[in-house]
């Protein structure tokens, strides 16, 4: 708005200047034509006048034409001195004058013009019987000049004043129809207001911006519903992450603590998740699996999930956990954070430790005794025997493993002297339970089937 009041303004000067330059031309032509004019009407009316000897309506005469602004003196003069004057004549008038124009009985010779910078003395030659009078007219150039630029001034005053109204209506119409609308919805903006602001707005305001502010209120609607989803989510996730049965950390590029779970904190014998903010993951680690846990972190360029069993020093304890490792991405596919979770698998390695003693124990205690002992499970199929029973089937203890079991042909690799007998009391004695133990004894004419629990 200020561009445009500055350009009006200039514009509006140099269109006054050019105006002044056409009106001083046209004024100059105009009152050269108008001084010739009144020069002859003034040589003929004062020659006859003269003729008469009436001095009173000379006067008359001289005070009529002086009633132009831009002529200030006009008088009469022979050869013996001034006849009569009327106007403004100064003693050291002539000293001021600088331009004298000579007007002959045909008028102003062609060409000739005013000069509105000085001021110009005319002289006109009056024919009277047995003399010559001289007629004398001074104009003030410099006045005419100021008249001209107090009406070129006057015009652009008016035109400054119209163009004024109409930059003030202006303004009027655009805080009515554009600043105003425009400036509330940026007022709205800055202030971070709700849709429903906006929806008010559109109500108040019509077209294009009440189009505007609705589409806004629409906008902010939707975010809204975007952000209580988001913040409703990341809830979820945090009570998820909090809550997982499993250890949860997080760690950023350098192998910090960024956020841990309470589980995480129990795991690692400290008081609050907040204690571990800040402190390097590798730390828990024991000396000798430290390589491990890096080779795992590093496979996370290749592949999307990694683990692996280690030991960690929680407090004085020294715990066995499975660790499995997730990366999270930036947008550009980069590694941003490592997710880790840890499982405890201390108890479960103990208990495996123990079953394994157990069944080695029970392995030698089976393969010592000197009864053949085959193990058959529900589906009937052999699961288990002893070396005693290999020994007596000529084949290796895991030869037969997995076998359907059947006492027709299971049985014919003893060579017993009474198969018949042997085979027929092993059908009569059908497995009821999931699995069965056969006893079979060596170097006696008897043969019996004893049942014994098994795992």
């Amino acid at each position: 708005m200020a561009c445009l009041v500055v350009g009006g303004l200039l514009l509006s000067l140099g269109l006054g200047f050019l105006e002044l330059r056409r009106t001083t031309s046209l004024m100059q032509v105009e009152m050269t034509q108008r001084l010739g004019q009144i020069t002859q009407n003034l040589q003929a009316a004062l020659g006859s006048l003269l003729a008469q000897g009436s001095t009173r309506d000379v006067q008359e005469a001289l005070h009529v034409y002086l009633r132009d602004p831009w002529l200030r003196g006009i008088r009469v003069t022979d050869s013996q001195g001034v006849l009569m004057e009327a106007g403004s004549w100064d003693p050291d008038l002539e000293k001021t004058i600088s331009t004298v124009l000579t007007v002959s009985q045909q008028g102003l010779a062609y060409g000739t013009e005013l000069d509105f910078s000085t001021r110009t003395m005319v002289r006109a030659p009056i024919m009277m019987p047995g003399q010559v009078l001289l007629l004398e007219l001074w104009v003030d150039g410099p006045a005419v000049m100021g008249q001209l630029r107090a009406r070129v001034i006057s015009g652009l005053t008016m035109q400054w004043l119209l163009m004024g109204a109409l930059a003030l209506l202006g303004l009027l119409l655009m805080r009515r129809w554009f600043t105003g609308p425009l400036s509330d919805i940026v007022q709205l903006v800055k202030r971070g207001s709700g849709a429903e602001h906006f929806y008010q707005l559109s109500q108040r305001c019509r077209g294009e911006f009440a189009q505007l502010a609705e589409a806004i209120g629409g906008m902010l609607t939707r975010i809204d519903a975007t952000a209580q989803c988001l913040r409703q989510r990341e809830r979820a996730f945090e009570d998820l992450y909090q809550f997982a049965p499993a250890s949860m950390l997080s760690l950023d590029a350098q192998g910090k603590v960024v956020d841990a779970n309470r589980r995480a904190a129990q795991l690692l014998g400290l008081q609050s998740e907040r204690e571990l903010i800040g402190k390097v993951m590798m730390d828990f680690v024991r000396p000798e699996d430290r390589a491990r846990a890096r080779q795992t972190i590093d496979r996370l360029e290749l592949e999307p999930l990694t683990r692996c069993e280690l030991r960690l020093n929680a407090g004085s304890r020294m715990l066995d956990v499975l660790l499995e490792c997730t990366g999270v991405r930036d947008e550009s596919g980069a590694l941003r954070q490592v997710r880790i979770s840890l499982l405890d698998v201390t108890q479960s390695h103990q208990l495996q430790n123990e079953l394994a003693e157990k069944g080695r124990l029970l392995n030698l205690i089976v393969d010592h005794m000197s009864d053949a002992i085959l193990l058959v499970d529900k589906h009937n199929r052999v699961a288990a025997y002893n070396q005693k029973l290999a020994t007596l089937l000529r084949c290796r203890v895991d030869q037969r493993l997995g076998t359907s079991y059947s006492t027709e042909y299971f049985w014919n690799d003893l060579g017993l002297l009474d198969a018949e007998l042997f085979v027929k009391r092993m059908n009569r004695s059908k497995p009821t339970t999931p699995a069965q133990l056969v006893s079979v004894l060596p170097r006696r004419s008897v043969y019996s089937l004893r049942r014994h629990p098994c795992a």
